[in-house]
């Protein structure tokens, strides 16, 4: 079994996200307060409920990717969440409303969380239970990187463009999405 490219694919893939991620969605609180006037206690309980509902969705993507297959839920989840994160650049773009920027955002994140479960339990069905370890090391490893180059670029955007800056965070989503569509295959579904 050892441990497959798609592993790397994958470990390489979610830096890529993490990294348009964190470009874009550190600074929604800037924007909020900034841009729209939002007080910060509002933008902080808002941003805080949001992050409430992925440790729902988690538990919820994991028995999802159990049922449907792991490929399948990562192909969708970061679809949806590209096409959310669309409309959120759009929204900023035009200034639209800022009750269904707080309701598409929530959305986006309920989607986007089913990612990880159905992506870490990739691993477990793909990779050699000897190399598991290092392998779940590595994706964290992509995911620090990530973090560590995203809101810098993020920072620099922010000064010129707010919609662009979503707009590329989104584009990351779909061009992953092509990525692990095209070089992942599934792993066993299990009932």
């Amino acid at each position: 079994m050892g441990t497959p490219a798609g592993f790397w694919i994958l470990a390489v893939a979610e830096g890529i996200m993490t990294a348009g991620y964190s470009m874009s969605f550190p600074f929604l609180a800037v924007y909020l307060s900034g841009y729209r006037h939002l007080s910060m206690s509002l933008v902080g309980l808002f941003l805080a409920s949001s992050l409430f509902i992925t440790s729902f969705a988690q538990l919820v993507g994991g028995e999802f990717s159990d049922v449907v297959g792991r490929k399948k839920v990562m192909v969708a989840s970061l679809f949806l969440r590209g096409l959310v994160i669309a409309v959120i650049a759009w929204i900023i773009k035009v200034e639209g409303s800022l009750f269904i920027l707080m309701a598409v955002h929530p959305v986006g994140l309920f989607i986007g969380s089913f990612f990880n479960p159905a992506a870490r339990s990739w691993v477990a069905d793909s990779v050699d239970p000897s190399k598991r370890m290092k392998a779940y090391g590595f994706l964290r490893i992509g995911t620090n990187a990530g973090w560590a180059v995203g809101p810098a670029i993020g920072g620099l955007m922010a000064v010129s463009s707010y919609p662009r800056m979503f707009g590329i965070t989104a584009l990351v989503y779909m061009v992953c999405t092509v990525i692990l569509a095209v070089f992942i295959k599934d792993s066993p579904v299990f009932e």
